[in-house]
């Protein structure tokens, strides 16, 4: 989830990744920073639905008889 932070006068917009918080860019309009918090928001929520882990396959279903 990507969201953004005042900081010296401009805003930044900065998302975890991989355990860490990433800047992501920085603005000088607040709302230019939200929109582009919002674009990353949709584009992981997106990518999530895409790419949803299917289920372990069952020891049965890969043994053979």
């Amino acid at each position: 989830m990507a969201w953004v932070e005042d900081h010296g006068g401009r805003h930044r917009v900065r998302y975890r990744w991989a355990g860490h918080i990433v800047t992501d860019s920085t603005y000088s309009r607040r709302e230019d920073a939200v929109a582009e918090a919002a674009r990353l928001n949709n584009a992981t929520r997106a990518a999530r639905l895409r790419y949803q882990p299917s289920p372990a396959p069952r020891l049965r279903n890969v043994s053979r008889e």
